[in-house]
């Protein structure tokens, strides 16, 4: 692609939320209104599902103490300094938690429906994650956490997993875009490996 090609390819709304996204670990004090969180949880039911089992759950967490807690679930990040926690999440004004229930999708495709309600779970985290860039504000997906530990913090049913959650507020950072590898790196044509 060339620069043309490029900002073309920028300038076609959706497009350039996905261009504009990044993982932001730093929030400013302000409150999320909820009719934006309303907003951000409708996309992420307007998510596509194996058949339209929508397995996904969510839990909206505004409460310090529960936030705090959660972040002390948190496995150590690589993009802070960081003793033990990823404990930049605290400065998130709300959480919505990810939960996946597949008993539905199970029952109707076995053991794939496993696979098949991560999928769908995949599709409704990068649904918020949009919708989030689109009302201006910002989030990271996380999923590095002990997921048992985060189940007594919220109280989740042992059959429920929880897959991810979203730190979510006003941006407090600006950082550049991560470097993704080269296309020629990524893709292959007709069989894996075998270049055009």
């Amino acid at each position: 692609m060339n620069k043309k090609d490029i900002i073309n390819f920028r300038q076609q709304g959706c497009l350039e939320t996905i261009l504009k996204r990044r993982s932001i670990r730093n929030f400013k004090e302000k409150d999320v209104p909820e009719d934006l969180v309303e907003i951000i949880l409708e996309t992420g039911r307007q998510a596509p599902s194996a058949g339209n089992r929508q397995p996904c759950r969510f839990i909206v967490v505004r409460e310090r103490d529960t936030i705090n807690k959660i972040t002390d679930t948190t496995y150590p990040g690589t993009a802070r300094d960081s003793d033990k926690h990823q404990d930049w999440i605290r400065t998130a004004p709300l959480l919505i938690v990810i939960c996946t229930d597949n008993r539905n999708t199970v029952a109707r495709y076995g053991q794939m429906g496993k696979k098949a309600s991560l999928l769908d779970t995949g599709a409704v985290v990068e649904n918020m994650l949009l919708a989030v860039v689109s009302l201006s504000l910002a989030s990271c997906w996380i999923g590095g956490f002990r997921e048992s530990e985060l189940k007594q913090v919220l109280e989740i049913p042992d059959d429920i997993k929880v897959t991810s959650f979203l730190p979510i507020g006003y941006s407090d950072e600006n950082p550049e875009p991560r470097g993704r590898k080269d296309m020629n790196e990524l893709l292959f044509y007709e069989k894996y490996g075998q270049k055009q």
